[in-house]
Parts: C-alpha cells; sequence; structure tokens
C-alpha cells in the first residue's frame, strides 16, 4: 500500500509542477475569485487525487491486461459527457475513433473469454 501511494504522488508531483509552472510562464494561470470557483478546484483536486490512488492501489489486485480494456474507455465517457454536460458537438472523427476503442475492448474480452473456453 505504501508503494502505491509513494507512485501517487509521485505522479501527481510531475503532473502537477510543469502544468503549473507552464501556466505561470504563459500567463494562463488564473486562480478563482468566487467560493464556488474554490470548492471546484479542491474537489477536483480531491477526486483526482483519490481516483489515482486507488487505480495505483487497485491495478495489482485486478490485474493488468484484464483491466487496460476498460482504462481505455475513459476517453469515451468523457466525449459523451462533454457532449452531454457542455453542449460540444461531437465529429464523425470522434465517433469512429470511439467506435474502434469499443471494438477492440470487445475484442479484447471475448479474447479472454476465449482462453478460459481453451484452458478448459
Amino acid at each position: 500500500m505504501v508503494l502505491t501511494d509513494i507512485s501517487s504522488a509521485y505522479t501527481l508531483a510531475i503532473v502537477t509542477a510543469p502544468v503549473t509552472l507552464l501556466g505561470i510562464f504563459q500567463g494562463a494561470l488564473f486562480l478563482p475569485h468566487a467560493s464556488s470557483g474554490w470548492l471546484v478546484l479542491i474537489g477536483l483536486t480531491v477526486f483526482y487525487s483519490t481516483g489515482l490512488t486507488m487505480m495505483f492501489s487497485l491495478l495489482p489486485r485486478l490485474g493488468v491486461v484484464g483491466n487496460s480494456a476498460n482504462m481505455n474507455t475513459k476517453p469515451i465517457f468523457a466525449l459523451v459527457f462533454a457532449w452531454m454536460l457542455l453542449g460540444q458537438t461531437i465529429s464523425i472523427t470522434q465517433i469512429a475513433g470511439a467506435l474502434i476503442v469499443v471494438d477492440t475492448v470487445i475484442m479484447i474480452g471475448l479474447r479472454e473469454k476465449l482462453t478460459m473456453m481453451i484452458k478448459i
């Protein structure tokens, strides 16, 4: 458990430092002015770091091969939620990419089931 916490801390630090520096140097780092903005920023930080820590903690128990297919669906969920919640438009290229990802996830799942059936 300690190793996964260290991995999470290193990952967060490695991502946070360059992004913060880049934002400062480009003049694009703006902190919230309203209390609701601070609440969202704190919530985003807590949920992201909790999710990342949980992923690093659970990945050894779930197995990388079986879970890698599920992790590839995150961009699809981001695309759908951006469309539903933010009203963003989805291009044909994005739909084609999503279909390729879904097809690949299904094929990986079927491959694992076929392998299990052959072993029996």
